[in-house]
């Protein structure tokens, strides 16, 4: 008898830990469902103006420069990752957690400022609408750093340069300025760009173009 209880009294303990354990996994499953997403990926794809040079805007009209820079325009295939900062909570969070108590399954529409990685590649040959159809690119690709604040501000610096490694001593520095607007999981962009060798290439354009937006990466310390 001593000894049916004795065995008695360990499964009793054992399904104890067991069910404490398996309490503090679902509670600590659900503290993370609640939290907002820390990280995001963006990829799509953008139009990529044709380059050309400042001293442009010394000779030409704004008609004339904008019908210059649009003569040919690039496919820019766009990717990037992000880290959120001053996340900014949506749904709230009592609002989060009485969802996951529910059951209820709901969509982060947090928001925040983001700092990350952007790579870009720019396809040749372009798509001219001038009778130059030989026009390459001296460079094609773009990595950078890439800001974007405020929801929609969005600003970057990097460098443009080829593919081939042994042109990359020759590659342009190159900042930029822009606004990207979400639309449910997309974001609609624009920017400008400068590029720059700090001698005798001094060159700006602006692309426009649609990204994908994927959140990933909840923390369980946050």
């Amino acid at each position: 008898m001593r000894g049916f209880l004795l065995i008695l009294l360990a499964a009793v303990l054992s399904f104890s830990a067991y069910a404490q354990s398996s309490s503090y996994s679902m509670s600590n499953n659900n503290d993370i469902q609640v939290k907002p997403y820390n990280w995001c990926f963006k990829f799509g794809y953008q139009m990529f103006s044709n380059p050309i040079s400042t001293d442009l805007f010394k000779t030409n009209t704004v008609h004339g420069v904008f019908k210059e820079t649009s003569r040919s325009m690039y496919s820019n295939f766009t990717f990037g990752i992000y880290k959120k900062f001053g996340i900014k909570e949506r749904p709230k969070r009592a609002l989060r957690e009485r969802y996951v108590e529910a059951g209820i399954k709901f969509r982060d529409r947090s928001w925040s400022d983001l700092v990350g990685l952007k790579y870009e590649f720019i396809a040749a040959p372009p798509l001219s609408f001038s009778q130059n159809t030989q026009e390459r690119l001296s460079f094609n690709s773009r990595l950078s750093i890439d800001v974007m604040l405020a929801k929609f501000l969005n600003l970057g610096v990097g460098a443009a340069f080829l593919t081939d490694y042994t042109a990359l001593p020759q590659s342009l520095f190159s900042p930029s300025v822009g606004m990207t607007f979400p639309v449910w999981r997309f974001n609609l962009t624009g920017h400008f760009h400068y590029f720059t060798n700090f001698n005798q290439v001094s060159l700006w354009n602006f692309s426009g173009g649609v990204l994908y937006n994927i959140n990933f990466g909840r923390s369980a310390w946050r």
